[in-house]
């Protein structure tokens, strides 16, 4: 009798275990980073990011599903994604005499989003609206506010190979993205 009490404590004490281990060990999705100066100390400024590489795949014409890294930048109204083609250290480069431009889609938990987001690279981030409003990138913080999965397709339109870039967020972290984004706003 006490050595079945024994082991039927034993068996509960660790499921109780291996339950707070899980807990503990769960990691945030997105987190808050600040921006550096030029002497490479922290500002006062900070933006949301992915806390983990997104890992994805990107195809041309010739190549398909090539490995893909991207790193998300959401600064207040202001929404930026890098991309890192095989997953190199070097994101993908544009310039402003010649920037690379993007058709982006995004589902939200299997259904299209009815809004097709542009997106512009001029330097090594590819920056999510347009010039004259800012419905893109409101549009776009107001869907991942909701939480959910999220897949992300991203055509270049003006280069001569172009390139389909596609990956997935799926934030099921405790605190989510809205409470991430409450607290920046709160700093």
């Amino acid at each position: 009798m006490i050595r079945r009490l024994i082991i039927l404590l034993l068996i509960v004490g660790c499921d109780k275990i291996d339950k707070k281990e899980a807990e503990n060990s769960y990691l945030e999705f997105w987190q808050i980073k600040y921006f550096v100066n030029q002497d490479n100390e922290p500002t006062d400024v900070g933006y949301i990011t992915n806390a983990n590489p997104i890992l994805g795949k990107f195809s041309t014409s010739i190549i398909h599903n090539n490995p893909l890294k991207v790193k998300i930048m959401i600064k207040e109204r202001a929404v930026g994604i890098k991309l890192y083609e095989n997953e190199q250290n070097l994101s993908v480069k544009g310039n402003k005499q010649d920037p690379i431009e993007y058709d982006i889609k995004v589902k939200r938990n299997d259904e299209s989003i009815d809004f097709i987001f542009r997106g512009i690279n001029e330097t090594d981030l590819v920056v999510v609206g347009n010039i004259i409003s800012s419905s893109h990138q409101d549009t776009l913080i107001h869907y991942l506010k909701m939480g959910g999965e999220f897949e992300f397709y991203l055509e270049t339109k003006n280069q001569i190979n172009n390139k389909i870039y596609e990956f997935e967020i799926n934030d099921e972290s405790p605190h989510g993205f809205i409470n991430t984004f409450n607290k920046l706003e709160s700093n």
